[in-house]
């Protein structure tokens, strides 16, 4: 009896020291996860100080209201029906945020869009108006050489003594009718030279709203940016097998879905590899990446994408 209990005595001890060694680890990881939450809010927060909370009348206003983002909004994943039932989304959510930022990022990379579209006609527009200006200027040297011609005309016409008056007086009405052209010309060279000023002018300003939009998109964190790298090592010996739980909702934007597991297991753990199956039909395999509830019945798991056969859908079971 004695031998039976320094035995359980022992194996209490091994027992509370290995409880306490793994609270001491899943504190640190715990930890680490914050951390790691909190970098990726403040990441979004900073984002949305640069998305433009409607999209610009005119390519050239500024300073345009952004987009504010409430932190214990951002901190809420589940939210509550009209009947009090627990929902993933909804209003006062992460998820309202993560669409309206998302929203607005689409609307502003398609105004960035529209307006490299309209940069390019312009610069089409300048191109046609260069061209036009040379073949001006080509039609105005042309017709001041025939000026110098025609006054070259008019000083032979003057050793002319026969025709002498009769060809001046005809000279001088070509030379007045070639001013005229000439000035015409001219007048239109410096409207041309206008048109192409402003239409640099409009170059520059939508060259620079480019970049500004470029430089914007550029800071947008990516899902893999927010994703974090997970230790896929887990200890299974203690898991129990079989059927774990199903589908309850699939997240494609961000690649994860939530599993309502089953009532009297509570083996399963954060980093744990499942696999989905839908009929007699492997789907594909997802690893755990947190547990929620006092009753620990929900679960969240990314996608491993190496292992689809097919879209995961809700209502597919989950085993071991």
């Amino acid at each position: 009896m004695n031998n039976l209990l320094r035995i359980s005595l022992i194996l209490l001890l091994i027992l509370s020291i290995a409880a306490l060694a793994m609270g001491w680890m899943l504190f640190d990881q715990r930890q680490e996860i914050k951390g790691r939450l909190l970098a990726a809010e403040d990441t979004l927060v900073e984002v949305a100080r640069t998305i433009e909370r409607e999209t610009p009348a005119e390519l050239t206003d500024r300073d345009l209201p952004k987009m504010q983002i409430d932190r214990n909004q951002l901190q809420t994943y589940y939210g509550e029906d009209d009947q009090g039932n627990v929902i993933v989304g909804g209003p006062g959510t992460m998820d309202e945020v993560l669409r309206q930022l998302r929203g607005r990022a689409a609307s502003q990379y398609a105004y960035y869009n529209d307006t490299r579209a309209a940069l390019k006609q312009t610069r089409e527009e300048l191109a046609a108006k260069e061209t036009e200006i040379e073949a001006k200027e080509e039609q105005l040297a042309q017709s001041i050489q025939a000026r110098e011609q025609a006054e070259a005309e008019k000083t032979a016409a003057l050793n002319s003594l026969g025709e002498r008056d009769e060809r001046i007086a005809g000279l001088n009405r070509e030379m007045e009718r070639m001013e005229g052209r000439i000035e015409e010309q001219r007048e239109r060279v410096a409207e041309l030279n206008d048109d192409v000023a402003d239409l640099r002018q409009r170059n520059e300003s939508k060259l620079a709203q480019i970049e500004d939009l470029r430089r914007r998109i550029a800071e947008r964190p990516t899902v893999e940016d927010l994703d974090s790298d997970r230790d896929p090592i887990v200890e299974t010996r203690d898991v129990m097998k079989g059927h774990k739980g199903q589908v309850l909702l699939v997240n494609r934007d961000w690649n994860f879905v939530i599993l309502n597991m089953a009532r009297d297991d509570h083996s399963v753990r954060r980093d744990l590899t499942l696999f989905v199956q839908r009929d007699d039909k492997l789907v594909g395999k997802v690893r755990v990446s947190d547990i929620k509830g006092d009753d620990r019945r929900l679960a969240v798991a990314d996608i491993m994408d190496d292992w689809l056969q097919m879209p995961i859908e809700e209502g597919d079971y989950v085993f071991f």
